[in-house]
């Protein structure tokens, strides 16, 4: 295919830009969701005292959603079943791949 001239090109490339830029920002958004649900899931066991089940969950929203809390949510679930070296590995984790100096 030609295209005529550069402006058409440019045109052309800056719409899907903009398409591409809407599907990925949904799919973020799909992901941040899925990881929130997953977190609540988990949250709601460790009050029920399902320690593994929450592990789980954690791991889940933390695949879906690469975050810091959701480490921190694995730690103190390993922590809660007396698991102090996984809990101490989670924690060090976090602190690990904290951008942020105040949450290190």
């Amino acid at each position: 295919m030609m295209i005529p001239n550069r402006k058409a090109a440019l045109v052309l490339c800056l719409v899907l830009c903009l398409f591409s830029a809407g599907a990925v920002g949904q799919e973020d958004e799909g992901r941040r969701k899925q990881a929130r649900q997953h977190n609540k899931l988990g949250l709601q066991y460790v009050d029920q005292g399902k320690f593994k089940a929450a592990i789980g969950e954690f791991e889940k929203a933390y695949r879906a959603e690469p975050r810091g809390k959701y480490l921190f949510n694995i730690g103190r679930a390993y922590e809660l079943l007396e698991r102090l070296r996984d809990a101490l590995a989670y924690y060090e984790r976090v602190k690990a791949e904290s951008k942020s100096e105040k949450r290190r």
